[in-house]
């Protein structure tokens, strides 16, 4: 026993923090030869997305495009003979836009009002057969071309106060729930969701998350999605409820699409 404390903690002890140094050390040098290094930084970011476009065919998760700025339609299609999924995802994106084009639309206030018309636009493209109609953007912010945001609208809604001014509101947990899932599915969401006018959570924006993420998942209007926000304060959203983002924080609003399933149906 003295044996082993007196020679072999020490040595194990040492052992292990020269092996953090070194550990650290050869991090460091990789993360700044990968920072400062252009070829390098393209390679080894082609190679990863290369392997993570591979990975998600493989299990069947959808990856959004790598190159920004686009624009995407979503909505959902009934097909009730289906066994885990009675509603399916339709998403077309548009690539049709330059960073050019972007500044020159999105780039200041001023022309706020050609966003505005041009969501108006593909908007009006729904039909009444789109269950849960979502126009997602995602471009730059005007204040950083490295930050990048999303700016969401459903279907139908007015497309006068499109912001690119940032949210308070932040979620601490997004929990899926539905009664033949035997566990919950966590959701995430990055800061680049978070900007005022943002409508989440609704139906086709759930389905679209849970596209984008590797667990198999059980989904129809029997779903239910709990949130906790950054003070703590949990609730829960049925299909029927979605989230708008505002400057302070969020409002949870109720749409229609029940009537519209049921009607469909």
């Amino acid at each position: 026993m003295d044996l082993y404390n007196t020679h072999i903690v020490p040595l194990a002890s040492m052992y292990f923090l020269c092996f953090c140094r070194f550990y650290g050390s050869v991090k460091d040098m990789l993360y700044n030869i990968y920072a400062t290094n252009e070829i390098v930084k393209l390679v080894t970011d082609k190679t990863y997305l290369s392997y993570l476009h591979l990975y998600c065919f493989l299990i069947g998760q959808k990856v959004e495009p790598e190159s920004v700025p686009w624009i995407s339609t979503v909505y959902m299609e009934s097909h009730p003979n289906r066994v885990t999924q009675t509603l399916q995802l339709r998403e077309n994106y548009t690539h049709n836009f330059t960073s050019i084009i972007t500044a020159d639309l999105f780039g200041s206030s001023d022309t706020v009002q050609y966003a505005n018309q041009y969501f108006s636009k593909v908007s009006n493209d729904f039909t009444e057969d789109h269950l849960s109609p979502l126009v997602i953007f995602k471009t730059f912010s005007v204040n950083s071309v490295e930050e990048e945001l999303y700016i969401v609208r459903r279907g139908g809604s007015t497309y006068d106060n499109l912001s690119f001014d940032k949210s308070n509101a932040k979620f601490l947990s997004i929990e899926y729930n539905h009664p033949d899932l035997s566990a919950p599915i966590e959701l995430s969401l990055d800061k680049s969701w978070f900007f005022v006018g943002n409508e989440i959570f609704t139906p086709s924006f759930i389905l679209r998350l849970l596209e984008y993420q590797s667990i198999m998942y059980f989904f129809d209007e029997d779903y239910s999605v709990k949130i906790m926000d950054n003070n703590c304060n949990i609730f829960t959203l049925k299909w029927d409820e979605y989230v708008l983002l505002t400057k302070d924080g969020y409002e949870v609003k109720t749409t229609d699409e029940s009537a519209v399933l049921v009607e469909k149906e």
